[in-house]
């Protein structure tokens, strides 16, 4: 399965065969069923020998003596050989793809906080300094870990933009999850010039809210980023592939795919023309029944099929084709998919403020939206 997880490995010769054993001991066990463990985080001096572990968007899970200590989006461990624990703070070794030039020039771009607007209008001032000023709410926050830009009473949403979307809920219940935070998302494109508001999850936080109003989290999304919902009905792996390698115009990341969100639903024939998918016979008896329940009991409601559309390679990855055999057998016959999108320089899109890149010759405002690089046929106001 392709992920992205980060390993940094400090090493000291007394420590180097632990340190293997404990790799080993990660790779083995990440999809395994995590265990309920109380563990306290560590704070650490310095950076002290050690295996350092972060996550960006998978889940890992490490292991050393008996406990297990789960990892989340945004969360880091550490290991040595006496020691294993989360961290309080990922030290600062851990955020080499944030340290280099490119992306100190992103957290360095201009910002703005909640605080500093008016509680009437607030939303539809944040989206005209975007749209208009090209100045975003900062600094970054971690949004996944439950922290949000502030509370706003529901009718600051009126107006924005409830029909066009860029991911499909895992199931009827947006919070049957533990792992989704509770506030409520309004995407800014800046491709398309929408605010878009997520209407899966706004029923139950207007519920559930209080006087002071719902958590609410900004996602900006790059430049080159689109909803789901812009290529249409006929959305394919192909479709998107072509868009990807073509025009660089990629779908816009699913918030929480590891609890059953996704892009879209992809047929089982779709999957056998681009990938290997083997036969039942292909696949132990003992690996098939276990798939067979574990799609009987959740569906792909808890995770579902991931794909890697890689530049470089001109070409897509897709992780445990078994599963969509497994699927194929029981008879389900669409198979919810999200899409990973890998280019040389992957790994600055989580670092600082995501604001449309300017040049000496054009500013932000006078690029190209992507609806204008597609087609006449498929415009942005059609989708």
């Amino acid at each position: 399965m392709i992920s992205s997880i980060s390993l940094t490995v400090i090493l000291k010769k007394s420590s180097l065969s632990t340190l293997i054993t404990l790799i080993i001991l990660i790779l083995a066990s990440a999809q395994a069923v995590a265990q309920a463990q109380d563990s306290e985080c560590l704070e650490l001096e310095g950076t002290p020998p050690g295996l350092y572990v972060t996550v960006d968007q998978s889940q890992v899970y490490l292991t050393k003596d008996g406990k297990v200590v789960e990892l989340n989006p945004g969360e880091a461990a550490y290991a040595n050989d006496t020691q294993l624990a989360c961290l309080q703070v990922p030290p600062r070794v851990l955020a080499w793809p944030c340290n280099s030039a490119e992306a100190l020039t992103r957290k360095m771009a201009p910002a703005f906080s909640l605080d500093e607007l008016s509680p009437v209008g607030t939303v539809q001032e944040v989206k005209r300094r975007y749209f208009e000023e090209n100045t975003a709410l900062g600094p970054p926050i971690e949004w996944l870990n439950g922290e949000s830009h502030g509370k706003l009473h529901p009718s600051e949403f009126d107006g924005l933009d409830s029909s066009t979307y860029w991911y499909l809920p895992g199931g009827p219940d947006p919070f049957a999850s533990p792992k989704r935070p509770r506030s409520q998302l309004i995407s800014l494109f800046w491709s398309t010039r929408q605010a878009v508001l997520d209407t899966n999850t706004l029923d139950q936080l207007r519920a559930d809210s209080d006087q002071a109003g719902i958590p609410v989290v900004f996602l900006y999304h790059r430049d080159y980023e689109v909803p789901i919902s812009f290529f249409g009905a006929d959305v394919s792996l192909k479709k998107l592939q072509d868009m990807f390698l073509n025009k660089g115009i990629q779908a816009a990341p699913v918030p929480v795919w590891y609890a059953g969100d996704h892009h879209l639903k992809v047929s089982i024939n779709e999957f056998e023309t681009w990938f290997d998918i083997p036969t039942a016979d292909e696949i132990s008896p003992t690996r098939m029944q276990a798939l067979t329940e574990e799609l009987q009991a959740y569906g792909f409601s808890h995770m579902p099929v991931l794909v890697s559309m890689m530049a470089e390679s001109n070409s897509m990855i897709m992780d445990q084709p078994e599963r969509v055999r497994a699927a194929a057998e029981l008879g389900i016959t669409d198979i919810p998919t999200v899409i990973f999108y890998y280019t040389s320089s992957s790994h600055l899109e989580k670092c600082g403020l995501p604001l449309p890149q300017t040049s000496a010759v054009r500013s932000a405002a006078e690029k190209p939206a992507a609806a204008a690089l597609l087609p006449p046929e498929r415009k942005a106001s059609d989708s």
